[in-house]
This record gives C-alpha cells, structure tokens and sequence, in this order.
C-alpha cells in the first residue's frame, strides 16, 4: 500500500508538505516534543531510507508516514515499523540503538539551521500541490484534526466556517473574500494545539501561564500559516478572530482600523458559535441569550455592528443591532462623512449620494462642527479612529 495523492501538472501556489510541517511545530509545542521533531524525524528517516536502498515507493511512505506520525494508524497500514518516532520500510529497519548512534554526517544534518528547507526538499516525488479545488478540504480535514484532538471543540471550526460563510452572504462580500474568510474560520484554531487538553477541560479559572499559552494560540495559527504565500491573506484573518474592535482582544490587541470586514465578520460568529457550546465551566447559551451578548459587545465597542448583525440573521434572529449616530450626525450626514472619509470630492459625494455639491458643502460644514473639527483632514482622522469610515 501507498500514500494516495492526487498531483497537477501546473504550479500551484501551495505545498502540502510544507503546511503539514509548519502546523507540524504546533503540535510538538503541545506535546512537549522537541520543537521541530517531526520534520527531524522525516529528514533522518529519508536519509537513513536512502542508505538502505529503500525504494522510491518506500521513501515516499516512509516520508509521510513519519510527518503524520501523530494520526493514528499511520504507518502500520503502510506496512511500516515505526522505530523511535521514525517510520521505515521493513527492509531498512536499523538495529536497536541506531538511531541514537547515528553518525556525525546525520546528526549534523537533524541540527542544521536549515532543516526545514532541507525537509522539503527531500520530499520523494512526485511534488504534492494544492490547488485551489483541494485546499478547501485540506483546511477541513486539518480542521476536523485539530478539534479532535480535545472533545470540547468537536466540529468547532467547521461551524464557525458555516457561520461566517452565510455572514458573508448576509453582508454581500465577494467570492474572493468569501473564500477567503472561509479558509481563514476552519484554520482559525490551528494554534489551538499548543494548549495542553487539561487546560481547556479545566472547570475552574486557569492561572497566569495559562491564559498566556491560550492568548499565544491564534498568534501560532498565523505563524503557522504567514509564510506560505498563497494562505498570508488567509492568516491575516485567521489570527484575528480573537481580536476586538476597541482593542481589547488578544494575541495583539488590533483595534478597529486594523480589522478587515472578513476579519470582522469571523471575530463576531466565532463569538457567537462558541457561546453556542457547551464549556467546562458553562453551558451552551440559548439563541436569545447570544443575541443580547453579541448586542452588548457591539454597544461596548468589541464587535462590529455590522457583522453582528449578518450573523444575528445568519442565526435565524430579527437584526437587532442599530448603528448609533455618532456625535449627533444624522442619517445622510453619516452617509456623506463615510464618502468624506474615503476622500470623495463634493461633487463625487454629491453624485453618489443623488444630492447637489452645494449641499454637500453644507452638509460637511455641519459634520466639521458637531465632530468640532477645523478641516476635512481633521474629520476624516476621527472618522478612522470612531471607525465610521465603512
């Protein structure tokens, strides 16, 4: 038997093995393994597989076999004989003791600086490619992974995907950024795996370091997934659906002008799902009583108004989430201060919103005095910072 992949013949953006070993860190970092020791482990076990003139075929098992050597039943179904963390062909099983005995030439290697690189570039081919068609189960399997891994988030990532998805549909975002909030929900609890089970099984308040290993999580999610080119979009949201729009969220305390609609949208249905859960520490809320949390995060300034609201009827609930005037702005003249705060001429302000530039000008005369501003710059700082301009 052999490891099934499918391979294309284009250059697609995205390695598999390079993903696999980057998430691969995360979970040495739960495990308390050696940081790195899944992707030394591949690198001695092609390099001794070589020396025992294993097949390609082998190589390639044994290569895949020793990166995925957390997943139950790898290896053993390949045939394989897993030897101090190491997966070989039977024909190229070294003696006991042998893998702590290496020589000089492979202990060099394991302490390369380098090795990731080099782990990639020992991959057996053909090359394994994720195109765009495959990506989105890759990110569900490595989902439903990494929320197996502790029972309390059975199917967590998936239903915050679900969530945020029809929240897109709600507010309109396109298919590009549809997509990519979607990629983003199922790899946002990525990071996750470094936090040991005991933590999140805890029914009592966690101490200090704990909470620091959690508030870590979403910031080795995005480690985990930035440096990959075609997923740098994707991490950038991922990371964030911990984050407030008054910057009060973690790893990073973002604020609002940092946030993307999509990263918004994913902070207020990752909110919303997870009240949805049972925890340790409480049960799972009723529909009515998200509804009022997410409303109370809008008033304090954590979630956005108008993500909450795509979620609320995304969950079947009437919207209930009004946007307030800001400073006693009326209706049209928050129409024309998002216009202003995009840097629209009157006269662009004036067409977009069917009204002559003269009242346009007056229309900003009276923003300029009620936000108690001298000039358009003024106003459009505050618009930023009051998080108006969208």
């Amino acid at each position: 038997m052999r490891l099934e992949f499918q391979t294309i013949s284009a250059h697609p953006p995205l390695r598999l093995a390079e993903l696999l070993g980057r998430i691969s860190l995360l979970f040495d970092i739960a495990s308390d393994a050696p940081p790195g020791k899944a992707v030394r482990s591949t690198v001695l076990a092609v390099e001794l597989g070589r020396r025992g003139s294993a097949t390609d075929e082998e190589l390639r098992n044994s290569y895949w076999a020793t990166l995925l050597g957390g997943l139950d039943g790898v290896g053993a179904e390949l045939g394989l004989v897993r030897t101090e963390g190491v997966a070989f062909p039977p024909s190229c099983v070294p003696p006991a003791g042998a893998v702590a005995m290496m020589d000089e030439e492979l202990r060099l290697a394991l302490e390369d600086p380098g090795v990731f690189e080099r782990f990639v570039a020992l991959e057996p081919g053909p090359i394994e490619w994720v195109d765009e068609q495959r990506l989105d189960h890759v990110a569900r399997a490595l989902a439903a992974y990494s929320d197996g891994r502790c029972p309390v988030f059975a199917a967590h990532s998936t239903g915050v995907a679900a969530l945020a998805e029809r929240a897109a549909g709600e507010l309109g975002l396109g298919p590009a950024e549809t997509k990519a909030l979607r990629l983003a929900a199922l790899f946002h609890d990525i990071g996750r795996a470094t936090v040991p089970n005991e933590t999140w099984t805890r029914r009592g308040p966690l101490d200090w370091v704990e909470w620091e290993r959690v508030r870590l999580g979403p910031h080795y999610t995005g480690r985990a997934l930035a440096p990959l080119e075609a997923l740098a979009h994707v991490a950038d949201i991922a990371a964030a659906a911990h984050e407030r729009m008054d910057g009060s969220g973690y790893p990073h305390r973002r604020s609002a002008r940092s946030l993307s609609p999509a990263a918004r949208v994913l902070s207020a249905a990752h909110t919303a799902f997870a009240m949805s859960e049972d925890r340790p520490h409480r049960p799972a809320l009723s529909p009515e009583a998200i509804a009022r949390e997410l409303v109370q995060d809008v008033a304090s300034g954590r979630l956005d108004a108008k993500a909450v609201d795509a979620v609320l009827s995304s969950l079947g609930l009437p919207h209930r989430v009004v946007r307030s005037n800001r400073n006693g702005l009326s209706g049209r003249e928050l129409e024309v201060s998002q216009l202003l705060a995009l840097g629209k001429s009157d006269r662009e302000i004036g067409a977009a919103l069917h009204i002559s530039p003269r009242t346009v000008q007056v229309h900003v005369a009276n923003i300029l005095d009620k936000l108690g501003v001298r000039n358009r710059a003024g106003a459009a700082v505050w618009f930023v910072e009051h998080d108006v301009a969208h």
